[in-house]
């Protein structure tokens, strides 16, 4: 579905037999297009699992994209993944044994542009790896590199400032 050309994604493979026409899905509508559903999930990602590569594509799907972002009303889930490019993004690692009762403190609070996660064992996983303690704590993160890490949902909260 990838497109080198354009780093944008075909809605349909370039290997079924051929349509009257092969769209690419751009705009956004009452479902969010394609295109921008793909752009934030390779960000997320590419947060996740450490892969600049991802990351990297996500940008370049939504430069292509940025001439046409004010010129019309549909185009909220651009808007939303611009949102998280342009303002700070917080990678939010959890550790410890009471890592699941932290976690679902901050899955139960609206952090935007903010990814969480958390494990109550060692983890391979990049945002993860290497923050294992035996006492809970809690890492907040911007573009991998991490703020003290603290012991508290409300602590870690306090950390978390918009600009």
């Amino acid at each position: 579905f990838y497109d080198k050309e354009s780093g944008m994604f075909w809605y349909t493979s370039d290997i079924d037999p051929p349509l009257i026409a092969r769209k690419m899905e751009v705009a956004d509508n009452v479902i969010p297009a394609s295109n921008s559903s793909i752009a934030k999930g390779l960000f997320l990602l590419g947060t996740y699992f450490y892969r600049p590569d991802y990351i990297a594509k996500a940008d370049q799907m939504l430069k292509n994209v940025m001439p046409t972002l004010t010129q019309a009303s549909y185009n909220t889930n651009w808007l939303q993944f611009m949102m998280m490019r342009t303002k700070t993004f917080y990678e939010i690692a959890i550790t410890g044994s009471d890592a699941q009762e932290v976690l679902g403190k901050f899955n139960r609070t609206f952090l935007p542009n903010s990814c969480v996660m958390g494990a109550n064992k060692k983890s391979n996983l990049p945002l993860l790896e290497g923050k294992f303690m035996d006492e809970t704590m809690v890492f907040v993160c911007k573009e991998g590199s991490c703020l003290l890490p603290v012991k508290s949902f409300e602590d870690a909260k306090k950390q978390i400032t918009y600009e």
